[in-house]
């Protein structure tokens, strides 16, 4: 059985570069850029060395609820799957008795759901800049040692409030990425819907 956890593709595309981005695995400095480049990019050109995923680059590939469910179901019967949106999680109880339905099993204890990431935006992007190139030769010659310095970092130089994501959105070139998301999006309710 499979569960899945989905949020809005609009503000998971936003999300998702800024946690690239800020942790050194994003090296375009603008959304709009680099969601731009969706599809377009490979191993050599504008994936930096510390990305250890470029998978995850190609934002609308990697934000496609519909392809990934879709597949998904290729390869299992419909009823062995269940959807929950992120913002039903706020009534726990019944999230967790309808989990329990599912699996056919009974939580003991606590089932409270705390939000634990905020999407970060940088502060200082000079600061920022200088870590991340600290960070990728860390990355790349000391892979196994942790010196500290990604929670130093942010503690110091990231502000952990919301982004504004409508704002995200505003350009013209954007809104068309953001109707091909939309579009996804609905053959996505669609496909988790239909009977």
């Amino acid at each position: 059985k499979f569960i899945i956890l989905y949020r809005d593709p609009h503000k998971m595309a936003v999300s998702l570069y800024s946690y690239l981005f800020s942790n050194g695995h994003e090296n375009i400095k603008s959304f709009e850029d680099a969601i731009l480049l969706s599809g377009n990019r490979d191993r050599k050109k504008n994936i930096p060395n510390s990305c250890l995923v470029p998978f995850y680059l190609d934002y609308l590939n990697s934000c496609s609820l519909y392809k990934h469910t879709n597949n998904l179901l290729n390869y299992i019967d419909k009823e062995n799957l269940m959807v929950i949106k992120n913002t039903e999680l706020s009534n726990s109880h019944l999230i967790k008795r309808n989990i329990e339905n599912f699996m056919g099993i009974d939580f003991e204890g606590d089932f409270t759901i705390k939000k634990i990431n905020e999407t970060r935006k940088v502060r200082n992007k000079f600061i920022h800049n200088i870590f991340m190139s600290t960070w990728a030769f860390k990355r790349q010659y000391f892979n196994k040692i942790n010196f500290g310095l990604s929670s130093i970092y942010f503690s110091l130089f990231l502000n952990k409030k919301n982004l504004d994501f409508d704002k995200m959105w505003s350009s013209n070139e954007l809104r068309q990425i953001y109707n091909l998301i939309n579009d996804d999006y609905k053959k996505f309710e669609i496909l988790i819907n239909d009977n």
